[in-house]
């Protein structure tokens, strides 16, 4: 394996990881997975961090000099569109988990239904993983004309 495709292998892992547990986590409590949402919501503000850092930093190594330029243009791909990919997954799989954890029609209902201050906190974190890695590429990529001056 090369350098530079060890750096592939990390970003997609990070990107492909932080989609897997957020999933995970945010279903296991309607599926009867022995967690209750605030449980959940712990574990993910655990894993979370760790796979941003990795992004925030790949997404820095990317850039190099004044220019908008790429010293890494295959990990600009994965980098840009990872990211609404995830926050879209893991968006859809906690809407899901909220209407069913909370509908009074749901034979799925976890023992514990998921409060309004974890739906709203486990949103923020998904967000996050988005605002992370976006915001570092927002900078250079429409940073571009004032950094050529």
């Amino acid at each position: 394996m090369t350098i530079q495709e060890s750096r592939r292998w990390i970003v997609h892992w990070s990107l492909g990881l932080i989609a897997l547990y957020g999933v995970f986590f945010l279903l296991a409590p309607v599926l009867h997975y022995p967690l209750v949402f605030e449980q959940s919501a712990q574990m993910l503000q655990i894993i979370f961090p760790i796979f941003l850092g990795y992004l925030a930093t790949a997404i820095v190594f990317a850039f190099e000099g004044r220019e908008v330029e790429t010293r890494a243009p295959d990990l600009l791909r994965p980098l840009t569109k990872g990211p609404f990919l995830v926050s879209l997954l893991l968006s859809i799989a906690l809407f899901v988990a909220f209407w069913v954890a909370d509908s009074t029609h749901s034979s799925a209902q976890p023992t514990t239904p998921m409060t309004f201050d974890v739906f709203s906190s486990l949103f923020a974190a998904i967000v996050g993983i988005h605002t992370a890695t976006t915001s570092a590429l927002v900078a250079y990529l429409f940073g571009a004309e004032r950094r050529k001056q």
